[in-house]
């Protein structure tokens, strides 16, 4: 097991600090630079406050992008263990540790590890809870319920996420309990769990209400689609994140009927399904590709909670299966290697090398126009050059000339680029139609255009 936190800290460690910060890492720094009542209070950023107000602390040690990241680490070295402990309660020390090192060594976790979100922390905290409620299920020490209530509250204090996946797990627990006797022995004390945690949430209820009239909806809208939409959209390439969704919701509907259907044999009848592995083997063979693939940010991110429990699954297949040692080798071999092109590949919002060439351009009289307004948080965070910003709305098609000064000489614009197909830019038109453009250089996700004004 040494061994395996050893790979999964160096591998989350390697090239930690040469990306740039992407906006949603730069917004890390803005909102814990806040006071903790500013940080409890603020509407405009999607998820609860635990992550943040850690982020507060942390960053008293330093702003860099390592040190920025390096909780993300921390956390997701941490979930190693903690599988371990989880796998050898539920299949054996075999699928315990195969399943570790999977994890170690998984493109999709690694690459969250190197993030400054709080996604590593979320997953840490739901294993951790599932670690701990499982234990306590099996009759040891009342102290493994509160543990698992403090770190579940804890989840949902940092991901709203955690609330979904807690919702599933209660239900297949309720599903359960009906035919098995000895679940239904823990229904009092599962029901008193569930009545903490809805009283240690209420500090947070409002700020939910807020939330949910406003910005989580356009986080999770995609969820909405899967759920009203669920067979109607058409699934064309630039959809597949809608797609991702609606799987997950399904798997989960399936897993509750099954639960309520088959009661105590559910397990067993489950384990002799001739398909299960081949459904296993394509969930994990869709993660290894998902990291590869820049795009679906917010289906990754959901799924990232579940990635251990779906590597325990496979875990438990490769060691029932014919040529176990071989497939084992194999899955370990062949994520290490997604790894290894995901760290080295894969790229992230280039903010770093954009602010570099234009202060590195600049003149005096330069205005720096950004669009949109909130890239900012990106671009100044390695901005040195001091010269004037303007911020523009996303959809802006024009820039007013009397937000110019008359002395100056010389119009920056820095845009985020989203993801291809990318409609005609109507700002990048006007400036074209109205100033000469004299550079022009584009990075990933990231433009910069400067325009002789006189």
């Amino acid at each position: 097991m040494a061994l395996i936190i050893l790979v999964g800290l160096a591998l989350r460690l390697a090239f930690l600090g040469q990306k740039s910060l992407w906006l949603d890492e730069a917004m890390t720094l803005r909102i814990a630079l806040m006071t903790p009542a500013q940080i409890w209070r603020l509407v405009n950023e999607p998820h609860p406050p635990l992550y943040n107000l850690f982020m507060h602390g942390w960053v008293a040690l330093g702003r860099s992008e390592v040190m920025l990241r390096l909780p993300s680490v921390l956390f997701a070295v941490l979930a190693l263990p903690i599988l371990y402990g989880l796998g050898r309660d539920w299949g054996g020390t075999k699928v315990a540790a195969l399943a570790a090192a999977l994890l170690a060594v998984m493109p999709l976790h690694i690459w969250y590890s190197q993030e400054a979100r709080m996604y590593s922390m979320v997953s840490w905290l739901a294993l951790l809870a599932a670690f701990l409620a499982l234990r306590a299920l099996h009759g040891r020490r009342r102290g493994y319920w509160i543990g698992a209530v403090l770190a579940t509250l804890a989840a949902m204090y940092t991901d709203y996420s955690a609330i979904i996946w807690l919702w599933i797990g209660g239900l297949v627990f309720l599903a359960q309990a009906r035919r098995r006797p000895e679940l239904r022995s823990h229904l009092r004390v599962w029901g008193l769990a569930h009545g903490v945690l809805l009283i240690g949430y209420l500090p947070w209820l409002p700020m939910l209400w807020q939330h949910a009239r406003g910005v989580v909806p356009a986080q999770f809208g995609v969820f909405g689609a899967s759920l009203f939409r669920a067979l109607s959209m058409p699934v064309a390439p630039v959809q597949w994140e809608a797609a991702l969704p609606r799987v997950g919701a399904l798997v989960a509907v399936l897993a509750l009927a099954l639960a309520w259907w088959r009661g105590a044999n559910a397990g067993t009848w489950l384990e002799s399904r001739w398909w299960l592995g081949g459904a296993l083997g394509a969930l994990f063979a869709a993660s290894l590709i998902a990291a590869l693939v820049p795009r679906g940010y917010l289906a990754k991110r959901e799924s990232l909670i579940g990635l251990p429990f779906l590597l325990l699954g496979v875990a438990w297949a490769i060691s029932r299966a014919k040529h176990s040692r071989m497939l084992a080798g194999g899955g370990v071999a062949l994520s290490l290697g997604f790894s290894l092109l995901t760290l080295v590949f894969v790229p992230k919002e280039q903010w770093r090398e954009a602010a570099a060439f234009v202060q590195a351009q600049q003149t005096a009289g330069d205005v720096i126009v950004l669009q949109p307004a909130w890239a900012g948080v990106a671009f100044d965070y390695y901005y040195q050059g001091g010269a004037r910003e303007i911020g523009l709305e996303p959809g802006a098609a024009d820039l007013d000339v009397a937000v110019l000064r008359r002395d100056t000489r010389r119009l920056w614009l820095v845009q985020y680029v989203p993801p291809p197909p990318l409609p005609p830019d109507p700002l990048v038109a006007a400036l074209d139609g109205s100033y000469l453009l004299q550079l022009s250089h584009e990075w990933y996700r990231v433009r910069a255009r400067l325009y002789a004004v006189k």
